[in-house]
């Protein structure tokens, strides 16, 4: 049976988990937003009943796990692992075709269109992790730009598509012919992720056709735009890149380390690979990493690599020059590399060397919170209070938690007070007092201006453990610690995204349950 604290070094973060048998080969694999939260049901005396899940219980001997930055990438990820690995508790993926791509066809004329394979000559993009979206982008596409649809590869004259006013016979016409191959490139760059571009696009077309009162067109558009801006705000777009390449990370303390490589194929992260190193303190970092590119790629098959991001300055013509000409493969480093490879190569690394090194893991962001706050301990659990009116009619309270740097929705709470009224200083007295009998914190963060500051200071005055307390500025750089004092903070920094992040979060939770009852009102 896994122990607790093996369980416990899993964190509450999004990705996939791996788990191992004696013989350390990979017997199953999952996906979660919550990688701890997940596992652990695995693994409690009243689980899941189902064969499969007592079978992996049972074999189980070790887990390991690869963090990402968002669900997609997890769900792409255990996708590619799985395919690759092949383990026995996971349902076979070798003929699956699971997620759909959009292909330019290769034919003189081109067309674009959804598919399921690449079986086929042309240019795809994708894969994409919904269906929807990729049916709606061809749909759009295709009537914007007024692409043919006809199946004929190379066509020589006009249709009933000309007739309809669907096509503009590029078949037949050289100056339609020019611009048509013109659009074609337009299109190329939009799929290749200027999206922005297209909803420029888009919003002309709505306001062309509400002028022309074809509303349904107008309202097919407006939603095509909602879904591609929920593509674009959420990082649900997957693989718009048509590049291969890996991303390395070093992270170190002392003479031991981890590198992480993680390798992005067709636009889409397939792997994510760690290594542990021992080295003198007195190498750079620079050295390090140039020693775990060769370490790494004298071994490893990279045939199908073109570009190499490395996060600190090296003389890139000699990591080109390990390669010895076998591939060519075009090194980059600090600048200008891809940032989201790079959150999730330093985080995995730096979650992994925790584990080797036995202790806590920290993430940045925190460490960054604590150095420019001047607090004497890192704070862990930190607490966002808002207050939130509806029309002077009633208020409540709400109360977030952010563990470890990120929402920790389970110690959320609510906290009603119509028999209070709007007297913010009172509202924020009950619940905070309410919330820390219950849950201990490290930090409080209010939402509010110096009387806010000085009610909740009062509750934690008569606090034996006492939470750190700081209060919000109108400026987007400033922050009130518990005597009124102002703090500078670098409003670039992790530390303020961190803060901010924290404030939204604690009003959209507020506004939640503001939403609720105005409902409840206007029934």
């Amino acid at each position: 049976m896994i122990s607790s604290e093996l369980i416990k070094k899993v964190p509450h973060s999004i990705g996939v988990y791996l788990f191992r048998d004696a013989s350390k080969k990979i017997i199953y694999i999952g996906k979660s937003i919550d990688l701890r939260n997940r596992v652990k049901q695995y693994f409690v005396k009243s689980g899941d009943p189902r064969m499969q899940v007592i079978l992996i219980r049972r074999n189980t001997v070790s887990i390991d796990y690869h963090v990402t930055q968002t669900e997609q990438e997890a769900l792409l990820l255990e996708y590619n692992l799985i395919r690759r690995y092949q383990p026995r508790y996971n349902v076979s993926l070798k003929e699956t075709n699971k997620y759909p791509y959009i292909m330019i066809t290769n034919d003189d004329l081109p067309r674009i269109q959804s598919t399921w394979k690449k079986d086929e000559k042309g240019i795809y993009f994708g894969p994409f992790t919904s269906s929807y979206f990729v049916s709606n982008m061809v749909d759009i596409i295709s009537d914007i730009f007024m692409l043919r649809k006809c199946r004929n590869k190379n066509p020589r004259k006009a249709c009933i598509e000309k007739q309809m006013g669907r096509c503009n016979a590029p078949c037949e016409y050289a100056s339609e012919r020019i611009k048509y191959k013109e659009n074609i490139e337009h299109i190329k760059k939009i799929l290749g992720g200027h999206y922005r571009s297209m909803l420029e696009l888009l919003n002309e077309k709505m306001r062309e056709e509400s002028e022309r009162e074809h509303f349904e067109n107008a309202a097919k558009i407006r939603d095509t735009v909602k879904i591609i801006r929920n593509y674009i705000r959420r990082g649900k777009k997957t693989g718009v890149r048509h590049r291969n390449r890996d991303m390395i990370y070093a992270a170190r303390e002392g003479t031991r380390g981890i590198f992480t490589i993680v390798r992005m194929r067709d636009g889409v992260i397939t792997d994510i690979l760690d290594k542990k190193f021992t080295i003198p303190v007195s190498i750079p970092d620079e050295m390090v990493l140039k020693d775990a590119v060769l370490d790494h790629y004298s071994m490893a098959d990279y045939s199908d690599m073109s570009l190499l991001l490395l996060p600190y300055d090296v003389e890139e013509n000699d990591i080109e020059n390990l390669f010895n000409g076998r591939v060519k493969v075009r090194v980059q480093s600090n600048r200008g590399i891809d940032k989201r490879l790079f959150e999730t190569a330093k985080e995995n690394a730096e979650r992994k060397l925790a584990d080797y090194m036995q202790k806590e893991y920290i993430p940045p962001r925190l460490k960054d919170l604590q150095s420019q706050l001047m607090l004497d301990r890192i704070p862990q659990l930190i607490g966002g209070v808002d207050i939130s009116h509806f029309s002077g009619k009633w208020s409540a309270g709400a109360v977030i938690c952010f563990k470890n740097g990120k929402p920790f929705k389970s110690a959320y709470r609510y906290y009603k007070l119509e028999y209070i009224g709007n007297d913010d200083y009172q509202s924020i007295t009950h619940i905070l007092g309410r919330y820390l009998d219950k849950y201990k914190l490290d930090m409080v963060l209010i939402d509010g201006g110096i009387g806010q500051l000085g009610a909740a200071k009062k509750v934690i005055d008569k606090m034996t453990d006492k939470p750190f307390l700081f209060s919000l500025s109108k400026r987007p750089d400033t922050l009130y610690n518990k005597d009124g004092k102002a703090i500078s903070i670098n409003p670039k920094s992790s530390a303020m995204k961190l803060i901010r992040d924290i404030r939204d979060e604690s009003h959209r939770f507020a506004n939640k349950l503001r939403k609720i009852q105005m409902e409840k009102l206007n029934d």
